[in-house]
């Protein structure tokens, strides 16, 4: 669970709380950007959508992240028992896993970063993309084009630094993600397999050792691995899902004529600058 801590952030007005039906309603038409500000953004209150140019906002909001799993921060050391040749497969196996989501997760948070998603209530993902959409197009002398394939868009002409921050953060994120989601379709069945059936040779092992306790210890540690798996690959592939549809409805024009003479690039003052 992400706890949000509140420390003055402003400026702030309540918003209502309500869910959106689909991606199509927030982004297919220029109607559906005040609806999306409306019900998700903390500076929303009004009906209508509009950005002013010179937003300076001191924003002492943030977020406290939950601890790594244990996989991710510590080591699986069999060496001092009986099963440290049998172990070293999985070993080898849970680096790599290790490895994916330490690149994964820390490019994720990057770009949420930039978007600023701590003021965004009930973030959803496709919040982010907006907010990047709107810094780019902030940009009079771009060039955009949508393409059916990651990184989604690519973008032609100079760019402000931040502008230039968030899309290279969300071209790494999709490369991430690439990654990932490379990594999980051949063979995340058989190595969730693997890691099940050495967690069994575990437990069955620790009833007859005196001191079973470093082969508790690491079967948490694997335990661990499979469960943030799990709960990765669900993630992963709504983000692709939800990535996809957005971009495939996603109506540049409309969102040139909401941005058109509003000079805002950075994700926290686009999120702060939106207002009724």
């Amino acid at each position: 669970m992400i706890i949000l801590k509140e420390m003055g952030c402003a400026p702030i007005k309540s918003a209502e709380k309500k869910k959106s039906k689909n991606i199509q309603e927030l982004v297919s038409k220029q109607r559906d950007w005040s609806y999306f500000s409306r019900f998700t953004m903390s500076t929303i209150s009004g009906s209508t959508f509009k950005m002013g140019h010179d937003v300076k906002v001191k924003c002492l909001r943030f977020k406290i992240i939950d601890p790594a799993p244990k996989f991710a921060v510590k080591s699986l050391d069999l060496g001092k028992t009986q099963l440290f040749r049998q172990s070293l497969p999985v070993v080898e196996l849970i680096q790599e896993m290790k490895k994916v989501f330490v690149e994964y997760t820390a490019s994720y948070r990057r770009f949420c970063d930039c978007i600023h998603d701590v003021c965004i209530d009930n973030f959803e993902f496709v919040f982010g993309l907006k907010v990047m959409m709107l810094s780019i197009l902030a940009n009079k002398d771009v060039n955009l084009n949508i393409l059916s394939t990651s990184p989604y868009i690519r973008v032609q002409g100079d760019l402000h630094q931040k502008s230039t921050k968030i899309l290279k953060t969300w071209e790494l994120f999709t490369k991430d993600l690439n990654l990932l989601l490379t990594f999980l379709k051949p063979s995340f069945l058989n190595n969730t397999n693997k890691l099940k059936d050495f967690c069994q040779v575990l437990t069955e092992y620790s009833e007859f050792v005196l001191k079973p306790h470093p082969l508790t210890k690491a079967k948490k540690l694997i335990e661990s691995c499979i469960h943030s798996f799990n709960t990765l690959s669900i993630e992963a592939n709504s983000i692709l899902k939800d990535t996809e549809e957005f971009f495939s409805v996603l109506d540049l024009q409309s969102i040139k004529s909401e941005v058109d003479g509003q000079y805002i690039y950075s994700g926290k003052q686009i999120v702060h600058s939106i207002n009724s």
